[in-house]
């Protein structure tokens, strides 16, 4: 399932100042299913079976096989979940100074905490009926936002027109993830009791094990800056020399 909310407010005051709020936001409860069975299907030849003469499931549909797996087990024993909350709110202000000069700013963070689990049994694609049952689970966390700036200036005077526009932007961009996976699950626990992996017995040899971890963390920000002075005379002739600069963390302070 997925839920979605949107909102938003605006307010003006006595025509010389105006702010307001916005929010949508997301939830979502993702069940892909196996990411296997279909891809297995289309490889299979059409002289096997899916059943022994007895009605059970064979895992490998023909003699000799080794690598091309039964896909209904993975409908049963590949099992993925993903969930995550989205959220874009925005906060702006503006106000008229004086006649002619007009002042605004906003700031729009993007928020994204998105967590991840799989489960492999030993009869999946995955574990090719020769390793023990396996889990995983991850988590992602992006935190972003862009503030904007902006003074615009404008005066006529006759027949000539002159605007000036000038405007700052700050960029903040973070990701930060982890991530564990064992293989060794005494039961079908899924992704929840991880730590309980252990050596385990697989037609007749023991298994050791497996435990990895890994995470890690990324920022960099971007920083703009930028201006257009323009004159316009009697609506016919235009003149503007826009100017930016720009700052970017990824690279070295000379650039």
């Amino acid at each position: 399932p997925q839920y979605t909310l949107k909102a938003s407010v605006d307010k003006s005051i006595a025509n010389s100042f105006k702010f307001g709020a916005s929010v949508y936001a997301t939830f979502a409860n993702i069940h892909p299913g196996s990411g296997e069975v279909f891809r297995t299907a289309y490889r299979l030849r059409p002289t096997g079976s899916a059943y022994n003469t007895d009605g059970s499931q064979r895992f490998f549909t023909y003699e000799g096989e080794s690598q091309i797996t039964n896909p209904l087990f993975d409908f049963d024993n590949e099992i993925r979940q993903q969930q995550y909350i989205h959220v874009l709110p925005n906060v702006y202000g503006e106000a008229n100074i004086i006649k002619g000069l007009k002042v605004r700013t906003s700031i729009s963070p993007d928020i994204t905490f998105q967590r991840q689990g799989q489960f492999d049994d030993t009869f999946t694609k995955q574990q090719a009926g020769t390793k023990p049952a396996s889990g995983a689970s991850s988590s992602n966390q992006w935190v972003n936002y862009t503030w904007d700036n902006l003074i615009i200036y404008g005066k006529e005077i006759k027949k000539h027109k002159f605007d000036l526009t000038l405007g700052n932007t700050f960029e903040y961009h973070q990701q930060d993830f982890s991530s564990i996976s064992v293989q060794g699950l005494p039961s079908r626990s899924l992704w929840y009791t991880l730590c309980t992996a252990a050596t385990a017995t697989i037609n007749g040899k023991s298994v050791a094990p497996i435990t990895t971890v890994n995470s890690g963390s990324s920022k960099h920000t971007i920083t703009s800056f930028y201006g257009r002075p323009a004159y316009s005379c009697s609506n016919r002739f235009l003149f503007t020399s826009p100017i930016a600069a720009h700052g970017n963390s990824a690279f070295e302070p000379v650039h």
